[in-house]
This record gives structure tokens, C-alpha cells and sequence, in this order.
């Protein structure tokens, strides 16, 4: 939990500068290419986030790789974490990032948990009828969970609305089950 809070710092500290120095697109872009990289490069991974590796080590090689490469904003929030001791906590910075972002740009991220795939069509109209709801520009991501039985699970940034079969199931359960006793 305190690493997740200490995650929501550093990104919305570095959403507030990116966002007054009028670069908050470029940032964006540093730091998913700098997640990026990391999981692509475990030897590079791991070198930042070895305890075993000094803070002085850690700060060469980022000015080596990407002093030149990154705006002075990125580069210069890249050697604060490194300074603090933060660097493993680079993927949660950049879902905090993501989550600031989406706000500024009044986006929402939803996902639909269907029994079966939604067709296109279906997919296209929950979009836009979510959308109109919430007043916000909305991408959508349709999973298939057979275990849901039918109905459908929406997770709207975190926030669940279970219209499930399953669940329906389950709260007549309850419901039968307090009846007997």
C-alpha cells in the first residue's frame, strides 16, 4: 500500500511539471518507452533495481542511456528516483501517470466481462451509451469469462457493476439459504 501511495507522488509530481512546461505528451511518451525498455531488458532491470548496485552506478548508467535520449524533465525525474531509492517503483508511477493523464483528457477505461465474445455492434453501442452516461470519452475492452455463466461485469476504473448470472445465482442463494434458518 505504501509503495502504491509513494507511486501516486512521484507520478502526479511529474504530471504537475509536464503539464506547466507544456510537454505533458512527450513525458507520457518517456515514460511508457522507459517501462518499456525495462521489461524488455531484464539485465537493465534488474541493474536499476539491485540493491546491490550503488546509487552512484545506477546514475551513470542512466546518464549514459538516457541523458541524450529524454527531456531534461524526464531525465532529471529518472535521477530523483534513482537519488530516493524509487526506481522499482517505476511500473506503478506510470499507472498513476496513465490514470492522470486519462482524467486530464476526461477519459475513462472500462472493461466488459462477457460469457461470450460481444460482437462488434454490441460493443460499439455500450461504448457510446456508457459514454453519454458518464459524459466522458470511454475505450472499452471486451473479456470472456464463462464463468460469469451470462449477464455481463463492468469495470469502470476500478469500480465494479456485477450484472452477472453468476452473481444473481449467488444472491438468491443467500436469499433462500437466510429463509431456512
Amino acid at each position: 500500500m505504501k509503495d502504491g501511495i509513494l507511486a501516486q507522488r512521484y507520478a502526479k509530481a511529474l504530471f504537475a511539471v509536464a503539464l506547466e512546461k507544456k510537454v505533458l505528451e512527450k513525458v507520457r511518451g518517456e515514460l511508457y518507452d522507459f517501462v518499456t525498455r525495462l521489461e524488455d531488458n531484464a539485465e537493465l532491470s534488474y541493474f536499476l533495481r539491485s540493491p546491490e548496485r550503488s546509487r552512484a552506478e545506477k546514475r551513470q548508467l542512466v546518464e549514459r542511456v538516457f541523458q541524450d535520449r529524454t527531456s531534461s524533465i524526464f531525465f532529471n525525474f529518472l535521477l530523483l528516483l534513482i537519488e530516493k531509492g524509487r526506481i522499482p517503483l517505476y511500473r506503478a508511477v506510470q499507472q498513476a501517470f496513465g490514470i492522470l493523464y486519462d482524467q486530464h483528457h476526461r477519459k475513462v477505461r472500462a472493461l466488459a466481462i462477457t460469457a461470450m465474445p460481444m460482437d462488434k455492434r454490441e460493443l460499439e453501442t455500450l461504448q457510446s451509451d456508457l459514454a453519454q452516461a458518464m459524459n466522458r470519452t470511454l475505450e472499452i475492452e471486451n473479456r470472456v469469462d464463462p464463468a460469469i455463466l451470462g449477464g455481463i461485469v463492468l469495470d469502470i476504473n476500478g469500480k465494479i457493476l456485477d450484472g452477472s448470472v453468476r452473481r444473481q445465482l449467488e444472491r438468491l442463494r443467500e436469499v433462500v439459504s437466510s429463509r431456512r434458518n
